[in-house]
């Protein structure tokens, strides 16, 4: 795809049945800070060889500036498919960021993806972003879509095309009082809802998580909680929807940056996902915030006694909590998980987990995932090892006279290295953590310079060599004047005189590259004050 109009990736469906048919929904919907808006849809009907750009729906819709969260297919009618579209809401926004949307929400499609039209929701609630769409084969003669629809709550279809509002929602938030159809109210508490179906049974769970700003404007999510229901939410049956107790998940043991750093949904508009599979006559159910987490369910649990058989859900990773570390389990997975997939294999459940540090896998969840303590052995691959073609560089830079020599910031991915840049495609990091900009030193290449989020810029003198261990900090908030700066703060050598720099919060800053002199060169370029930034101002 590299030749494609765009490479930001939303979500990825293959028609069942038939693997040569693939689905590319562009855009990225998880709020992040560097996301990228879409471009429609590209379809494959060879496997990925080649691909066809769809930019648009019927009577006119363009699909230009929305980002794809989720696309599922009917396993019934493997032409029927449903497109969930979402704002991006990020740094590079898109046509379609704006609260009066007219893309945002569900599209179907009748032919395998080539041509979509928009789903209709049948209690004509105003266009809002589509968080998820799943399809539920075991729910209903014909199987069953269920979608969330931010500041709206769920929605189910069996044709694909026509969504109505259920009559059971599974949280309290998500009453019709509090979610009126006519407007995007922040009293209706949904930001973003995940879906778990387990195959062959009609038994589902959705994971609910709320956004608001706090009392400086900044966005904290709260947990709406994971719910089950053993009837596809209608209430046939018995109670639709039954709380799983999220202990173990809010209080998750790891203490690296203060109380339960990581634990809950502490990013959950950016890392949320959901899965489950069935263990024998149990079900384990595995949920993906910053943390990795499992709850068996035993057979025959009826609410209101659905609860862990482990007690509490289980901590797999531990990613702020363990030794070695401080940010390092031994599991060693990444944080920040975005898809989680289980297959059922002679008696294994092999398990795939997309997160920020790209892909783990368990061979089997059933007995190599059971450890929820530092000193367990969970039994997780890394499969990034040949995958750095994935990483998304947000900055990179070159020594003045040796272009092998490359010094790059890969956000979640650190800062990594190489000096045999025309001869491999093999990197190390020289600096862990998130990565931002980078600098060699055009007049000194052993002096590199790599940065971690806000104001923290960092100084190695080895060259090649540098790793965590020679980076020393030599700009922080502290010296400059209490400044905050953006997650990635940007900062340059002095072409003139590279043993000084401009650093950028929302002014200009001069400073020595040992950190020593700073002169503030401007004022607050939002308002001309001299107020101390907070990092949250325009730019």
């Amino acid at each position: 795809m590299d030749d494609q109009p765009t490479l930001a990736v939303g979500a990825i469906a293959m028609q069942p049945g038939n693997s040569d048919v693939i689905l590319v929904g562009t855009g990225e919907t998880n709020s992040s800070s560097d996301s990228y808006y879409g471009l429609g849809i590209l379809r494959s009907a060879d496997g990925g060889s080649t691909w066809t750009q769809i930019t648009g729906a019927g009577t006119g819709q363009a699909f230009l500036g929305v980002g794809f969260s989720k696309i599922a297919f009917s396993t019934l009618n493997p032409n029927l498919a449903v497109a969930a579209t979402a704002g991006d809401n990020g740094l590079y926004v898109g046509l379609e960021e704006d609260g009066n949307s007219t893309a945002r929400g569900l599209y179907f499609s009748k032919d395998g993806g080539v041509t979509w039209n928009r789903a209709i929701l049948s209690d004509g609630a105003v266009p809002a972003s589509a968080t998820a769409v799943i399809y539920n084969a075991s729910q209903g003669t014909t199987g069953t879509f269920y979608a969330f629809i931010r500041r709206h709550g769920l929605y189910s279809s069996t044709d694909g095309q026509h969504f109505t509002r259920l009559a059971a929602q599974p949280t309290a938030g998500l009453t019709s009082a509090n979610c009126p159809a006519g407007s995007n109210s922040p009293t209706c508490l949904i930001y973003r809802g995940e879906f778990a179906v387990v195959p062959g049974r009609d038994e589902m769970y959705v994971w609910v998580v709320d956004v608001q700003p706090d009392e400086n404007g900044n966005p904290q999510a709260f947990d709406e909680g994971i719910w089950q229901s053993l009837n596809g939410g209608t209430g046939n049956g018995g109670a639709s929807w039954t709380q799983i107790p999220d202990n173990g998940i809010t209080n998750c043991g790891d203490d690296a940056f203060g109380p339960d750093s990581g634990c809950g949904v502490e990013q959950g508009w950016y890392n949320l996902a959901l899965a489950a599979i069935a263990d024998g006559g149990a079900t384990d159910v595995y949920a993906g915030a910053v943390n990795l987490y499992k709850c068996t369910l035993e057979p025959g649990q009826q609410p209101p006694n659905t609860a862990c058989t482990q007690g509490d859900w289980i901590n797999l990773t531990h990613v702020y909590g363990c030794n070695p570390g401080p940010l390092g389990a031994p599991a060693h997975v990444h944080p920040d998980q975005h898809g989680i997939a289980f297959l059922e294999v002679g008696g294994t459940s092999p398990g795939y987990f997309a997160h920020d540090g790209r892909i783990s896998r368990t061979l089997d969840g059933y007995s190599g995932l059971n450890a929820g303590s530092c000193s367990g052995t969970n039994q997780f691959d890394s499969l990034s090892q040949t995958l750095g073609s994935m990483t998304e560089f947000v900055s990179f830079s070159v020594d003045a006279t040796n272009a092998d020599i490359v010094l790059g910031g890969t956000s979640g991915n650190g800062s990594p290295k190489t000096s045999t840049a025309s001869e491999s495609s093999t990197w190390q990091n020289a600096l862990g953590g998130d990565g931002g900009f980078t600098a060699i030193n055009p007049t000194n290449g052993n002096e590199w310079f790599a940065a971690n989020p806000y104001v923290t810029i960092a100084k190695c003198e080895a060259g090649t060599a540098c790793d965590d261990g020679s980076f020393v900090q030599i700009v922080g908030s502290n010296d400059l004047g209490g400044d905050q700066g953006a997650f990635n703060t940007p900062y340059i050598l002095d072409p003139q005189n590279a043993s000084e720099m401009l650093v950028g919060t929302c002014r200009v800053w001069w400073i020595t590259t040992s950190g020593a002199d700073p002169v503030q060169l401007s004022n607050d370029f939002d308002t001309l004050g001299t107020g101390v930034c907070t990092g949250d101002e325009m730019r």
